[in-house]
């Protein structure tokens, strides 16, 4: 869950999702918004990991509408270094890319992996029927994400991953109150929409989804001519992703979520602080 609104909502008789969000298209921009063809943003997120430190990074993302749609956001903080990932779809293509440094592109002590969490077993390649349904599994999270940042900016179902809307109530809170539209999608996608009573602009969005793609840090060997391979994936985490280092050493796995198995335990902050200072 992103976020919760305070207060308790309170379920009344009555209310209409298709006034409520055509309330919300009005109060974005109306048909203005039938103009948008395109449109480009640059912005900055904040994450809180599960060692409950919080980082800030910037991102870009551009879309095409009714069904282009890319994000670049760094996937990790290494010292003074970054890992990039550019996501998103081209229709029904998949667009899934890792820019690895070039420091951590050969040699060295750090060796990256780039892993999706899939249905096959622990480590090792997967079959071609797994490949298969790991990309179905990544671009139906990245419509996902697609889906709920088309619904904050134009308040309406996108063509290219169809949502449905019904009234879910009243939310009241000492701020005031707000209208509740709980929204469907294909394969387990549920959202909360929170509509402002007043203005009819739209207050949060709220969802439970699959764990994201997280970062990974295990310790090898010395490293050195002759080491030997860095050690397999953690149980659960399958498949092929960009793989970039050198011999022994520390390895990091980084995992996206969306599959079954054990992800590992994460980083202790010191261990954080040292895998940073290293990097330097």
């Amino acid at each position: 869950m992103l976020g919760v609104l305070g207060g308790t909502p309170a379920f009344a008789q009555g209310g209409d999702a298709e006034r409520i969000m055509a309330g919300v298209r009005d109060a974005l921009g109306g048909k203005k918004l039938d103009s948008v063809k395109s449109l480009t943003v640059e912005g900055r997120s904040l994450r809180t990991n599960q060692a409950g430190t919080t980082t800030e990074h910037a991102f870009e993302m551009a879309m095409e509408l009714p069904d282009r749609y890319m994000k670049k956001e760094v996937l990790s903080a290494l010292g003074n270094m970054s890992v990039y990932r550019t996501s998103g779809f081209n229709g029904d293509g998949l667009i899934n890319e890792i820019d690895t440094p070039p420091q951590l592109s050969g040699g060295g002590h750090i060796v990256m992996r780039v892993q999706t969490v899939g249905p096959g077993g622990p480590g090792g390649p997967l079959t071609p029927e797994q490949q298969e349904a790991n990309r179905k599994n990544l671009l139906a999270n990245t419509k996902r994400d697609f889906a709920r940042m088309i619904l904050g900016m134009f308040g309406t179902s996108p063509a290219a991953f169809p949502l449905t809307f019904t009234y879910g109530g009243v939310a009241e809170s000492p701020d005031g109150k707000a209208d509740v539209i709980d929204i469907k999608g294909e394969g387990e996608f549920a959202a909360r929409l929170f509509v402002d009573s007043q203005t009819h602009l739209p207050l949060m969005l709220s969802w439970m989804d699959k764990e994201p793609m997280i970062v990974q840090r295990m310790v090898g060997g010395s490293g050195g001519a002759g080491a030997p391979p860095p050690p397999p994936p953690p149980p659960g985490v399958g498949g092929h992703g960009a793989v970039a280092g050198g011999s022994g050493g520390n390895v990091t796995f980084f995992s996206s979520g969306g599959g079954q198995g054990r992800q590992g335990a994460p980083m202790t902050p010191e261990e954080q602080a040292k895998f940073e200072a290293d990097m330097k």
